[in-house]
């Protein structure tokens, strides 16, 4: 019985969603998942969690880490997205971080869209509504505990 190419991206993807490692094991095993590992919705996917967004920090001998995240960046993977979104907005006080911060919450980073909808109900011209849009999809999605965030805004 053979299991279709699809099936097998599926899973590939699951496997780029938790562990960038996992992946390359999992490309070394065939040349079915090499090809896959180019895929544009694999690195947008892929986790990059365990890696440190700052290139800077890397020494030589990691050069390979460096090549990956730069990667990651050029196909817009939205955990990169957010981290260069926390360093504009934080650091650097830049307004297009805003922008930034809202593209990484649509392709999906939770932070990204915490971070859109808090801003959203502390700068009302960006819309209300819109804020409470976001942050109710992550209080639908059960992985925040929207309810002590929200108490957290309420004055008695």
């Amino acid at each position: 019985m053979d299991i279709p190419a699809e099936a097998w991206f599926k899973v590939l993807l699951l496997v780029a969603k938790h562990s960038s490692e996992d992946l390359y094991s999992m490309a070394r095993t065939c040349k079915l998942f090499q090809e896959m590992l180019n895929d544009l919705e694999v690195w947008r996917t892929m986790s990059v969690e365990k890696y440190q967004w700052h290139p800077e920090w890397y020494g030589f001998d990691q050069e390979k880490i460096v090549e990956f995240l730069q990667k990651c960046k050029e196909h817009n993977n939205p955990e990169i997205i957010y981290r260069e979104a926390v360093t504009q907005f934080f650091i650097f006080k830049d307004d297009e971080a805003v922008n930034n911060f809202r593209v990484a919450a649509k392709a999906g980073n939770m932070e990204s869209s915490y971070i859109v909808g808090l801003l959203g109900l502390v700068n009302p011209t960006e819309g209300e509504e819109d804020a409470m849009e976001w942050l109710c999809h992550l209080s639908k999605m059960k992985k925040m505990d929207m309810q002590a965030c929200m108490a957290s805004f309420l004055i008695d």
